[in-house]
């Protein structure tokens, strides 16, 4: 029973030495930080050129909504 106690204090005092949370990255490729929207951005905008796209959110610099069809991203306000 005391070498279980010994292992599980030496354990504890190991794991809380160490960091084992990751860092939490921004994404944004420049380095800026992610902004917080009251909603999100794929809610509230279409894609009218592009009815099929795919939404994904950007919150780099912004609320964006950035849209992609076969995983490529579209312009909607132009389809060529």
């Amino acid at each position: 029973m005391m070498s279980w106690c010994i292992f599980f204090l030496t354990f504890v005092l190991l794991a809380s030495s160490v960091n084992i949370r990751p860092k939490k990255l921004t994404g944004c490729p420049d380095g800026s930080h992610e902004v917080h929207c009251k909603t999100n951005p794929c809610e509230v905008t279409d894609c009218p050129a592009y009815p099929e796209a795919n939404c994904v959110p950007n919150y780099c610099q912004g609320c964006n909504a950035v849209f992609f069809v076969d995983g490529k991203e579209v312009d909607c306000n132009e389809k060529k």
